[in-house]
């Protein structure tokens, strides 16, 4: 009850703070309800000599009714029925939606919501976006700490699928669940699509059977680097020669910064990922919730390469059931069976990405009934694709060197195809501009905190578990000579704290009343009081030698872990 009545205070909170926004504006399209009907009736009915304004002929300038059913809704004018069909949603409903959006992309970023918005709805605005990922509490405590300052190397540019394979382990060793205690991560670094995978030791047979199982589904790159050092890398490839014996791999660079860089990025998304959806679900299985997280992952834009990984691999956009269609939600929520789609898309609906009939789904390619939309030919009598000579199985157009038609015919596969070369091309293109904008990349210069205002203070490895957030909330208690006394719900942080040390927030999440200042708590214990994972659970060995971890003298051993990177760099350690 607490939970949804504080749910109803943030979407009040986020109506009055978005309409706010909208009068200030006058260019922006968000209007309440009561404006949205009146805007809907106007345009329907007939109208008299009084409404014959010229905010109505604006109104038809710009928009169109769609009626679909009992529902009316208002999208953006199109030129013609072949147009994505692109919503305008109404103040009250805006929060439901960006919510939505906010969840599909793992509380995404401004640019991943906006370009997930932009699929279906024409005035989920920028301000928007911002305003609700102010409100999101999830979002500042998984942010990253501040970056250093310097210049970024230039990374390498793939330009071909496959060229180059990345791959990376995270260790879930003190989140461990069913003996899974690492994810194994694989991208291709030229479209950013990611593997993710579940593993219960870092051996290198265990590693190879799932590198195995990706490269049997998408065929083996030229070169797979891996961080984790080249006996490492060499290791998995001298497993796959032996599984494998006609497959030819060559391994990177260990530790390389100028392509490794791409995953390290990746993997610090899906550990926040994992970690937003264990939290936002309420359980610890992370071996399925990672399964989600990957579709998540290459779903949503990459700012890199312009596009979704998904559609650089594979030339369209992602679909997830009716949800990715032109049917409003509204309608969508209503649908059970087959028949009832049948008669919704009697309407004109037509497909948001691929432009074709909704209707065409239920026609066979080999009826005579119908005819091309050009040659007026019988579907049956398909014509001949020009690049693969293969049947056209489609409602297509003129062949090549019939009259009136004077370009090829290309068949489904050859035109889908065409697509991916050239999404592909486009997201190298893209990937090369990016990595001169890295170059010439600066950071932004600290400003002082005041007394009252939240920060966010990121949280060493050594004081957190897996489960747990990047950073902590705090208010600015007092400041003295030595720095700033930061204070949090569990009580005022030992030690004080440098303006670099921390970062200030966006919004004010605590106020003074909400936290403690009877006591003096040292940050491992206070992030360990807000955990759902009881906390720290990391451990490190400083193992070297004769020992190689092969005693109860090694604290991972006796612990009954494997070491970590972090451990020792003895390569000959027997406990990984």
């Amino acid at each position: 009850m607490a939970q949804a009545q504080m749910l109803l205070g943030l979407e009040q909170t986020y109506a009055q703070k978005l309409l706010q926004i909208a009068e200030e504006k006058t260019k922006c399209k968000i209007w309440t309800r009561n404006k949205y009907n009146d805007i809907v009736n106007l345009m329907t009915k007939e109208p008299s000599k009084e409404d014959k304004t010229p905010a109505y002929y604006y109104l038809l300038t710009k928009y169109e009714i769609l009626q679909c059913g009992d529902i009316q809704k208002i999208i953006r004018k199109r030129s013609s029925s072949d147009d994505d069909i692109k919503y305008y949603a109404c103040l009250e409903d805006m929060y439901n939606i960006v919510y939505k959006i906010h969840i599909a992309t793992g509380h995404g970023g401004r640019d991943k919501m906006i370009k997930e918005a932009n699929r279906k709805y024409a005035n989920v605005s920028t301000e928007a976006v911002e305003l609700f990922k102010e409100l999101c509490e999830e979002c500042p405590l998984k942010k990253r700490k501040i970056a250093s300052k310097g210049l970024v190397v230039k990374p390498i540019v793939s330009k071909e699928f496959n060229s180059r394979g990345q791959m990376d382990l995270v260790d879930m060793q003190s989140l461990s669940f069913d003996d899974f205690k690492y994810i194994m991560v694989y991208q291709d670094h030229m479209t950013k699509f990611v593997v993710l995978r579940p593993l219960k030791s870092k051996r290198a047979a265990e590693v190879a059977m799932q590198i195995l199982d990706i490269f049997l589904l998408f065929g083996a790159p030229n070169i797979l680097q891996s961080d984790n050092g080249a006996e490492f890398t060499a290791s998995i490839i001298s497993q796959l020669k032996d599984l494998w014996p006609e497959c030819k791999i060559v391994h990177g660079k260990p530790r390389h910064p100028q392509s490794q860089g791409s995953v390290e990025r990746a993997n610090a998304d899906i550990k926040d990922m994992t970690i937003t959806w264990m939290r936002d679900n309420g359980v610890k299985d992370w071996p399925v919730g990672i399964k989600f997280v990957q579709f998540q992952k290459i779903q949503s834009y990459h700012s890199g390469i312009k596009r979704t990984p998904y559609k650089a691999m594979f030339g369209v956009e992602a679909k997830v059931g009716l949800t990715t269609s032109s049917l409003p939600d509204e309608i969508i929520s209503l649908l059970n069976t087959e028949d009832d789609l049948k008669d919704i898309t009697n309407t004109g609906f037509r497909d948001n990405e691929e432009g074709m009939d909704i209707n065409d789904i239920n026609i066979p390619i080999d009826s005579d009934d119908i005819t091309c939309i050009v040659c007026q030919k019988p579907a049956s009598n398909a014509h001949s694709c020009s690049n693969c000579t293969s049947t056209v199985h489609v409602i297509c157009g003129k062949a090549n060197g019939e009259e009136g038609y004077g370009t090829s015919v290309l068949c489904f596969l050859c035109t889908n195809e065409q697509e991916i070369q050239t999404e592909r091309t486009n997201a190298t293109m893209c990937t090369e501009k990016q990595a001169e904008r890295m170059i010439n990349r600066s950071n932004k210069v600290l400003e002082e905190a005041d007394i009252g205002c939240n920060v966010l203070i990121p949280i060493p490895h050594v004081d957190r578990g897996k489960g747990d957030t990047k950073n902590i909330m705090a208010i600015v208690h007092q400041k003295t000579e030595k720095g700033y006394r930061l204070a949090t719900k569990h009580g005022i942080l030992l030690g004080s704290y440098t303006r670099t040390q921390f970062e200030v927030a966006d919004s004010l999440f605590l106020v003074p009343s909400d936290v403690c200042t009877e006591n003096f708590i040292s940050l491992r214990r206070a992030v360990k009081s807000d955990s759902i994972c009881e906390g720290q659970g990391f451990l490190k060995c400083g193992c070297c030698g004769k020992n190689r971890c092969e005693t109860n003298r090694c604290a991972c051993r006796k612990a009954g872990q494997e070491c970590n990177s972090r451990c020792h760099p003895n390569l000959v350690c027997k406990n990984k």
